[in-house]
């Protein structure tokens, strides 16, 4: 799982990886969803990110996956937002 972290968050545009599950749907069939911190706000840029992502996860055996991006500044400013009654 470490490896597999490690080599995910090497790919270019990726600042962290977080937030992973990794499970087996039978014998031959591996799952991956995970949450991906990105500065890049490009949709095109990000496409590009997730297929580099998917590549990588294949040379681990695994099938199918799902990404969830996120900005790291949309994270900050959603921990400060304050709720108005």
């Amino acid at each position: 799982m470490n490896k597999l972290i490690a080599s995910l968050e090497e790919t270019k545009g990726v600042d962290s990886i977080h937030n992973v599950h990794v499970w087996s749907v039978c014998s031959n069939v591996h799952v991956l969803d995970c949450h991906v911190y990105s500065s890049s706000c490009d949709v095109a840029g990000l496409e590009r990110i997730k297929e580099e992502l998917r590549k990588k996860a294949a040379k681990f055996g695994i099938r199918h996956t799902t990404f969830e991006f996120e900005s790291r500044e949309c994270a900050l400013k959603a921990r400060h937002r304050h709720i108005k009654h």
